[in-house]
């Protein structure tokens, strides 16, 4: 009843009740979901650091691995747009779960690409595609970023010529 309340009440009540949720029924699977659901929520409102902070709840507390996995991507992806490289480079490192590797690959190609290691982030870029089917909602999104790899790489290959 909690959790339903959660999804449909407005931000005030959201919060308080995800809360009761992960401090009474934390071992459940609805105070993880909880987590994500208002991480969420901060990230809406801007509020990065509350985001990370439930995120971070979530790694910790869940008992589904797969929403683990899913909040470490979140987090991993919130500290990419922090600019905190080395924490979403730690959270991702030598992870490897069958049904989430195309979305680790991506975000290592990510974290590479903003280490400007454009070999390793298109490599990367590549196995998430492999992992993927062209059906994926992201893969077009993925295909995009390895052909603006390529495209920079002409760019700079004309740039030099130029000079």
């Amino acid at each position: 009843v909690l959790y339903s309340e959660v999804l449909a009440a407005d931000t005030k009540s959201k919060i308080v009740n995800a809360e009761i949720l992960k401090s009474d029924f934390s071992a459940t699977p609805y105070a993880a979901l909880a987590g994500l659901v208002l991480a969420k929520e901060y990230i809406t409102k801007n509020d990065i650091d509350n985001a990370a902070t439930q995120l971070n709840w979530v790694i910790e507390n869940a008992t589904d691995d797969a929403v683990k996995h899913i909040a470490r991507q979140r987090l991993a992806r919130i500290y990419l747009s922090q600019n905190k490289v080395a924490d979403a480079e730690a959270l991702v490192k030598g992870i490897k779960v069958e049904g989430f590797s195309a979305a680790y690959s991506e975000i290592r190609g990510d974290i590479n690409l903003s280490k400007n290691l454009i070999i390793q982030a298109k490599e990367n870029y590549r196995l998430a595609l492999s992992a993927m089917s062209q059906g994926d909602p992201r893969y077009a999104i993925v295909n995009m970023k390895l052909d603006d790899l390529a495209q920079a790489a002409i760019n700079t290959e004309a740039g030099n010529t130029a000079k």
